[in-house]
């Protein structure tokens, strides 16, 4: 993806956050985007092929593939981040299972988590954690849900 379309991603994520009035007092935006343009943002973490070798670490080619198997389900979308960490979500009316994260190099992760949190409060929306390992931990020390529906 290059820096257009990313920069085109985040001013709209920047509309979609500001659209609900005033901006809150969070210091991470985030936004909502539909399959399509979920997988355009993957592609961020795509391995890259140069020569003979792929050239990736293993936790960002495990993070590629997961994050591609998951926007293959139905229902799926992803919430992105200001900083571009995107979580893919599978939808059910108004609640959001959170099923896998992929992060930006410098992200804050537990700082963003509460921020998401919050940012789906504010619109109620439920969020039901299905990460797992690391990020899992995370949402358990964030929030202290550890229900894992």
């Amino acid at each position: 993806m290059n820096a257009v379309t990313i920069a085109a991603l985040m001013g709209s994520l920047l509309l979609v956050d500001l659209g609900c009035g005033a901006r809150p007092s969070r210091s991470v935006l985030f936004g909502t985007f539909d399959r399509v343009a979920a997988k355009e943002i993957l592609q961020r973490w795509r391995p890259q092929v140069v020569g003979a070798s792929l050239v990736s670490a293993s936790d960002t080619l495990d993070a590629y593939v997961k994050g591609s198997i998951a926007l293959s389900q139905p229902n799926s979308a992803a919430i992105v981040s200001d900083a571009v960490d995107l979580f893919i979500v599978r939808t059910d009316m108004r609640t959001c299972a959170l099923k896998h994260a992929l992060w930006s190099v410098d992200a804050e992760r537990v700082n963003t988590l509460r921020e998401l949190c919050t940012w789906a409060q504010e619109r109620d929306i439920e969020m039901v954690c299905q990460l797992q390992g690391r990020d899992s931990a995370l949402w358990v020390a964030v929030t202290g849900d550890s229900d894992d529906r």
